[in-house]
C-alpha cells in the first residue's frame, strides 16, 4: 500500500506529464538532497515502481536506485552500490526506503522554469577578472531553472545550475566555490547572484573591457635592468584591463596584472605582486597603465583660493588590509585650471575637471568621472563607476 505523500507525488506527476507540461504548477515536497532535475525526475520514476526498493544520493548530486529486490536489505545494499558507482569519493547515503523519506524534506521551487537576464549593465561588483566576467555574463546567466553563483576572490568561485529550487542552486554554489577556495577563512564564498538576480554588492553602468586599444609602447631604456624585453612584450600583449609595477633600482623586481574588468584593481593587483617579491626597502611604484608608459612629472604646488583645491587620497579606512598600499593607489590633486594623477607621490597623468557648486566631473587618459564633495569640501564620492571616497 503506498502513502499518501506517495500517491500525492504521482498523481501530480503523472497529471503534469499528460499535459505536457515540463515545468511544476505546485511546489512539491522531495528528500533533502535531491537537488538536481535528473534526480528529481529519477525519483519521480522510483516511486511509481514495486516495492522493496530504496534511493540514494551522493554530495556531488549522483544518485543511485534499487526496485523489487527480494528484500528491503538487498534493497539498501544495491541503491548504495549503484550510487557509488558515480560518486567518486563523494560518500552515499540512502534518503528513501519503499517510497517512504527518511531524510528531512524540501520544497521544489520552478525549478523547470527560465529566468529572465537582468540589465546587461549590472554585475555583481565581487567580480573583477575577465574571464569571470565572460563566465558569468554568457555562460551562467543562459543556464535555466534554479541556479546560483557564489564568488570569493578572482579566480575562485562556482555555481550550480538546474537545481530544484533556489537553496538548493545556493547550497551547490558555495559547495563549487569551495571546492577550489584555499583561503575560506579570509577570503570566504558568498553567494553573489540567485536566478540572474544580484543580492550582494550590485554595481551599475560598469565598462568592461574586451582589450586595451592603445599602441604598443617600447620598453624605456631606464627600466631594462629592472624587466627584460621579452617579459614586457607579453605584458604589452595581455587583454582587459592591466598594469605593470617595478622598485627603482637594479634588483629585477616586478609585478604586472592583467585581464580585469576595471582599472583600479588593476592596479592594486600588479602593486601587490610586485612588493610580494620585493626584498628592498624601496617600494614599487607603477610604470605603465594597460599600454600607456607612465612618465612622472614634477610634483605641482596646490594652488590656493578655492576650497576644492587640494590632493585627495582614496579612503581606505573601511580595508585596514590595504592601508600599507594607500600611497601606491592612484590620487588626485585639483588645482588651479588642472587635475593631476598621482601614483607612489609622483604625478603619472594630467587631466582637467570642472566644478559646478558640489558636483565636479574629472576627466584624464580620455575618459571621465562625476564625483560629488561633502559640505566642506574635505572628501568626494564617485557616484559612477565603485563609488570610491577620496579624502583630502
Amino acid at each position: 500500500m503506498k502513502s499518501s505523500l506517495q500517491l500525492v507525488l504521482l498523481i501530480s506527476f503523472s497529471i503534469l506529464s499528460s499535459l505536457g507540461y515540463s515545468g511544476e504548477v505546485e511546489s512539491l515536497k522531495i528528500p533533502l538532497g535531491i537537488n538536481q532535475e535528473a534526480a528529481f525526475d529519477g525519483y519521480q520514476k522510483y516511486l511509481a515502481e514495486k516495492d522493496n526498493k530504496a534511493f540514494a544520493v551522493a554530495d556531488n548530486n549522483s544518485t543511485g536506485w534499487s526496485v523489487g529486490m527480494d528484500t528491503i536489505e538487498q534493497a539498501k545494499g544495491a541503491a548504495l552500490s549503484n550510487c557509488e558507482k558515480y560518486s567518486a569519493d563523494s560518500p552515499c547515503a540512502l534518503v528513501d526506503i519503499n517510497g517512504k523519506p527518511i531524510v528531512d524534506m524540501q520544497k521544489t521551487e520552478g525549478f523547470r522554469q527560465e529566468f529572465p537576464s537582468v540589465d546587461g549593465r549590472e554585475y555583481p561588483a565581487r567580480i573583477v577578472l575577465l574571464d569571470d566576467m565572460t563566465f558569468y555574463l554568457n555562460e551562467y546567466r543562459t543556464v535555466k531553472g534554479n541556479k546560483a553563483f557564489a564568488y570569493a576572490s578572482p579566480g575562485i568561485w562556482g555555481w550550480a545550475g538546474g537545481r530544484v529550487s533556489p537553496n538548493a542552486a545556493k547550497r551547490d554554489a558555495l559547495k563549487s566555490c569551495r571546492k577550489f577556495n584555499k583561503r575560506e577563512a579570509t577570503h570566504s564564498c558568498k553567494v553573489v547572484d540567485v536566478n540572474n538576480r544580484i543580492v550582494i554588492d550590485a554595481r551599475k553602468s560598469a565598462k568592461i573591457a574586451k582589450a586595451v586599444l592603445e599602441v604598443a609602447p617600447s620598453l624605456p631604456q631606464k627600466w631594462k635592468r629592472n624587466i627584460d624585453q621579452v617579459s614586457f612584450n607579453k605584458y604589452i600583449a595581455l587583454n582587459g584591463f592591466k598594469a605593470l609595477a617595478i622598485t627603482k633600482g637594479a634588483n629585477n623586481t616586478w609585478g604586472y596584472s592583467f585581464g580585469y574588468i576595471d582599472q583600479k584593481n588593476a592596479v592594486k593587483e600588479a602593486l601587490k605582486i610586485c612588493e610580494s617579491y620585493n626584498n628592498t626597502q624601496t617600494p614599487c611604484v607603477l610604470v605603465a597603465l594597460n599600454n600607456k608608459v607612465v612618465n612622472p612629472k614634477p610634483l605641482p604646488e596646490i594652488s590656493k583660493g578655492q576650497p576644492w583645491y587640494g590632493h585627495y587620497k582614496v579612503d581606505l579606512s573601511g580595508d585596514p588590509s590595504l592601508k600599507m598600499m594607500s600611497e601606491m593607489l592612484p590620487s588626485f590633486i585639483l588645482s588651479k585650471d588642472k587635475l593631476y594623477v598621482l601614483v607612489s607621490g609622483e604625478v603619472v597623468e594630467e587631466g582637467a575637471y570642472e566644478i559646478d557648486q558640489k558636483t565636479v566631473v574629472i576627466e584624464f587618459l580620455g575618459k571621465k568621472g562625476t564625483a560629488i564633495f561633502d559640505d566642506q569640501y574635505g572628501s568626494f564620492n564617485f557616484v559612477d563607476g565603485d563609488g570610491s571616497r577620496y579624502i583630502k
